[in-house]
């Protein structure tokens, strides 16, 4: 309940104070668990996913931002898995595999760290394992334009244009065939390929942002 709260709530904001444009919403599963992949250009992008998302959906944080008892309290509320700097990380993805069983909606950003450069880092394949492991479908997502929004070291967002695109569910689990760290490598970069494709045809149509 509190969750739709805050949801309502920066749904009001963030439409008030941002122009937002979402494509192809649609390619998220109505039934069953999913992952969503998304570059990760500013600190807003995690609220806004919440906003625009018709259901509820978690996600990793990173545990150093939240440094106090109300906010680490507000990661969890609207759905945050808290994670440290350290490689690791085991209770954090057993509660999102445990999530994932459930058939709920997890966000994760690969990147494991804020980029607005053009291009984007190399992703980590945690997200991978955890789509073969559950049987969960990939959604890749693009975000452009938040980056300008709320830049480091801003606390307010200022008015700007963000394009956010659901691109088509991406399917790697195969009953019965495990896959290896070779091709767990691939498919991998083949996501992180496809959202950058869509980060530049953004652009071109939209202008940099």
């Amino acid at each position: 309940m509190i969750y739709f709260l805050i949801k309502n709530i920066l749904k009001f904001y963030f439409w008030g104070m941002l122009d937002i444009s979402v494509r192809n919403l649609e390619n998220i599963p109505e039934k069953g668990p999913a992952i969503l992949v998304a570059n990760h250009p500013s600190l807003l992008d995690g609220l806004l996913m919440v906003a625009v998302m018709k259901g509820r959906i978690y996600t990793f944080a990173k545990a150093g931002v939240f440094n106090s008892k109300l906010k680490m309290l507000f990661l969890k509320v609207i759905g945050g898995i808290p994670v440290g700097d350290a490689k690791d990380n085991k209770n954090a993805m057993i509660e999102a595999k445990q999530l994932l069983e459930k058939n709920k909606l997890l966000l994760i950003f690969p990147e494991g760290k804020l980029n607005d450069k053009p291009d984007l880092l190399p992703f980590k394949s945690g997200f991978l394992r955890l789509a073969v492991k559950c049987n969960a479908p990939v959604v890749p997502v693009a975000i452009i334009g938040t980056e300008k929004a709320l830049s480091t070291g801003q606390f307010f967002p200022r008015p700007s244009d963000i394009y956010i695109s659901f691109l088509d569910t991406i399917r790697f689990s195969i009953p019965g065939v495990r896959i290896d760290k070779k091709e767990l490598q691939n498919h991998t970069e083949e996501v992180r390929k496809k959202i950058l494709q869509k980060i530049n045809v953004m652009r071109s149509i939209y202008g940099k942002c």
